[in-house]
């Protein structure tokens, strides 16, 4: 198993009601969950992760307590390295661990993602069955902040020595890159955002929101459906998913000026001319452009752009501080019924104009996403963007969903949102 899957199976146990028993779960690692009674505690539940049984014939935990993975025990054994564990320092995949004590029982949990504190590596994130977690949510086992560990400070961190650590590609993608500062309430409250810019528009103006200290920026007006980067977006005909005119235009008075007279900013030219796919489903239209690319692709690959019928992304103002944020990611719900997703900043736009989202993003809150006819005028679109969370390269859509999730998670998910006023 490599840190790839065990995540994925961690996270295939949530969602299912599992109800909080202590010594419950963990003993049979072939089963489709921790344990067929819909109970299980926190070390059963990472026991079943890892693909062993909590009872074993491991020397060190047999004489330890008989042959029974649980906190104690896992917890001396990282500090001895005798046995299933390492010590490590915090990364995904790992755990994390304390042993019982006068204050209560241990806890265990399996670390998603990790921040930076005092200049080393803490988590941020973990995925755990918690009496907490079911007490809260209906459900022991879910994703949460990692604050119950981080507060602690016999907490330490271990390597299941049966677990492989992937691929480079793998561990990047888990590691983020960069650490993600966790953001939480204090005394039950989140940080009031106040606007910090303001963009003209038709009917008034959009404002950006964002706390002090913190990177997020924050946006709730409508969405127009962007079809930039779709290979059917533009055709010379005008039959394409999109108006010609929202890739280009005439010279002024000459609507009927030649396509190579045509001032474009939408699609490929060369020299001055705008390019037509030669082969492929789509041969016949121009290729569509954005401002993000994927890079190894030649200019006239329609491979080399965002598809927009592919790919959820918003669009950004075309100033010096949108540019900067290409390739970022965002988080995006439709405040009106509840749906959501993850994000890129693929494209700009003009700059006193936001609220773009391309038809894939469309699809997933539950708008009509035609770019001709579709979109939404209401207010109920909140965008959330995280500067600074991307490379400015095109990412597959596992990646986009990875770390938008993480970043999204890290400041404060749902339960911040639910926390907003309408910020329109």
């Amino acid at each position: 198993m490599n840190v790839t899957e065990l995540l994925a199976r961690a996270r295939s146990a949530s969602g299912h009601k599992t109800e909080y028993k202590l010594g419950k779960g963990g003993m049979k690692p072939n089963n489709l969950r921790p344990d067929s009674s819909g109970l299980c505690d926190c070390s059963g539940y990472v026991a079943w992760c890892l693909g062993i049984s909590r009872q074993t014939d491991n020397p060190f935990y047999l004489n330890q307590n008989g042959g029974w993975i649980e906190t104690t025990a896992v917890h001396k054994d990282i500090r001895s390295k005798v046995g299933f564990f390492s010590e490590c320092e915090a990364q995904p995949g790992c755990i994390v661990v304390y042993g019982d004590s006068a204050a209560g029982q241990g806890h265990i949990a399996i670390v998603i993602s990790v921040t930076i504190s005092g200049g080393k590596k803490i988590a941020s994130r973990i995925i755990h069955c918690s009496s907490g977690n079911w007490k809260k949510n209906g459900d022991a086992i879910i994703e949460t902040v990692a604050t119950v560990f981080t507060s602690n400070p016999n907490s330490v961190y271990g390597w299941y020595e049966g677990l492989s650590k992937t691929t480079l590609d793998d561990i990047q993608t888990l590691e983020i890159g960069r650490a993600i500062p966790v953001i939480e309430p204090v005394d039950g409250k989140w940080p009031t955002p106040t606007i910090v810019h303001q963009f003209g528009a038709r009917a008034g103006f959009v404002n950006l929101w964002g706390c002090t200290g913190e990177n997020a920026r924050l946006c709730q007006t409508g969405m127009m459906i962007n079809a930039d980067g779709a290979p059917n977006a533009y055709h010379p005909k005008d039959i394409g998913i999109d108006h010609l005119r929202n890739a280009g235009a005439p010279p002024k008075d000459n609507d009927h000026a030649p396509h190579s007279d045509w001032e474009w900013w939408g699609i490929v030219t060369k020299n001055g001319k705008p390019v037509v796919q030669a082969a492929g489903p789509w041969a016949g239209y121009y290729i569509s452009t954005t401002a993000l690319i994927n890079p190894g692709q030649a200019e006239d690959n329609p491979s080399r752009y965002i598809d927009s019928n592919k790919i959820p992304f918003i669009v950004v103002p075309n100033i010096d501080k949108g540019r900067a944020m290409i390739g970022d990611m965002a988080w995006v719900i439709n405040r009106a019924t509840g749906q959501e997703s993850p994000a890129i900043i693929a494209d700009l736009g003009p700059k006193d104009k936001i609220g773009e989202g391309s038809i894939e993003l469309a699809r997933r809150l539950g708008i009509n996403p035609d770019p001709k006819t579709g979109g939404t005028t209401e207010d109920d679109i909140l965008y959330i963007a995280f500067p600074g969370s991307g490379n400015k390269k095109g990412q597959s859509l596992p990646r986009i969903e990875t770390l938008a999730k993480s970043h999204f998670d890290a400041w404060g998910g749902m339960d911040r949102v639910k926390s907003l006023p309408k910020l329109a």
